[in-house]
């Protein structure tokens, strides 16, 4: 379970253990057992400012839950975005790598997943496609990317390499006089 989902779970039991009727009942019986009036009125006022308090806590966590679930669905919007727009995205990638011979076969296959109808039922039966496609896909690109880039360790090497590559092809000028007072007419 999603950890911001299970906090928000944890608050509402904890709110509904304190806003239990019996518990209630008991509070308020103890109050009208002391036999003084402001005392009395005094303890159910308390009780009623912390049942609102309480409501106002059950209210916030409704919200939140309704914030984490909305965040986890695709809007009727984003369903048609996606099957307008990531057919064709697919063609023209399959167009350009050359891929004739599979490309029918595979955009029905994909025309099939990625329809309005299938990503729908899907999520009415519980798939998180942001959770399942999106976070993967975030993570793959993320790698690949950093695939890319230069290793500070295998940098280093290279730099360290070209040093000593460096130095010895100065020390093999410095063995030769002539070679050498060449080298520094030329140096700035």
């Amino acid at each position: 379970m999603d950890p911001a989902l299970q906090e928000l779970s944890v608050l509402l039991s904890e709110a509904a253990a304190r806003n239990a009727a019996a518990a209630v009942a008991d509070r308020i019986f103890e109050a009208k057992t002391r036999k003084r009036d402001k005392e009395t009125i005094a303890a159910l006022e308390d009780i009623v400012n912390e049942l609102l308090a309480d409501k106002s806590e059950l209210v916030r966590i409704a919200q939140a839950f309704d914030d984490e679930l909305v965040a986890q669905r695709l809007s009727s919007e984003d369903v048609s975005f996606i099957t307008e727009h990531l057919l064709p995205l697919i063609r023209q990638l399959m167009e350009a790598s050359g891929q004739e011979v599979l490309e029918t076969e595979m955009l029905d296959a994909l025309e099939s997943i990625f329809s309005a109808e299938t990503l729908t039922i899907m999520q009415l039966i519980g798939f998180n496609y942001r959770q399942a496609i999106g976070k993967p896909l975030t993570e793959l690109a993320a790698s690949a990317i950093a695939s890319r880039m230069p290793n500070d360790q295998t940098q280093n090497m290279d730099l360290q390499r070209a040093l000593v590559e460096r130095d010895i092809a100065l020390a093999e000028l410095a063995s030769d006089a002539d070679a050498w007072a060449r080298f520094v007419e030329l140096r700035p």
